[in-house]
């Protein structure tokens, strides 16, 4: 199975804890929002990515699969 990319937004800008846990992903830091992008190689890891995010007790705003072979595309414009 391929890698596949999500997209998990998470409230509040990214502190130093924050960038250290997911240094694996792509990060883009906006004023009220922190976008993740996780490269991933299947649902289980996915949901290995969103336990960290539980762990930090981040918010999470919105989570969606991202299409295409690139995960990173326009946000929040």
């Amino acid at each position: 199975m391929g890698e596949s990319g999500y997209e998990i937004v998470v409230e509040g800008v990214a502190g130093p804890a924050v960038r250290s846990a997911f240094s694996d992903c792509h990060m883009d830091v906006r004023a009220a929002a922190t976008r993740l992008v996780p490269l991933v190689p299947d649902e289980a890891a996915f949901y290995a990515v969103l336990a960290r995010v539980r762990d930090l007790g981040l918010t999470v705003l919105e989570v969606r699969r991202l299409d295409g072979p690139s995960p990173v595309h326009e946000w929040g414009e």
